[in-house]
């Protein structure tokens, strides 16, 4: 399922994200927007990394392997929620933990 996925991302353009992200930049609403999403893709992730010397993306999760000071700052990144985790993350069924 994954490389279905990546392969179609591959091909797909991603610019309704980067719209959406530059906007909300443009209207000052970012920081105060929280991102839902019930996809696995990685899209709107790729599309707040392009900004990301301005903020770190907050999960709404620890991960297991977080060292990344936008983790230990939510205050300073974007809350993007993913309901259905992401093709990014890893689960570990032997200690119940979620790595980036």
């Amino acid at each position: 399922m994954t490389r279905v996925i990546s392969d179609q991302l591959d091909k797909q353009p991603q610019e309704y994200h980067r719209q959406l992200v530059q906007n909300l930049i443009r209207k000052e609403k970012l920081r105060e927007t929280i991102i839902v999403s019930t996809n696995y893709d990685i899209l709107i992730d790729n599309a707040l990394t392009l900004h990301s010397h301005e903020f770190g993306l907050d999960y709404g999760i620890d991960f297991a392997n977080a060292t990344d000071r936008s983790y230990s700052q939510p205050e300073q990144s974007i809350k993007l929620y993913k309901l259905h985790g992401s093709l990014n993350w890893l689960y570990c069924p032997t200690c119940n933990t979620i790595l980036s």
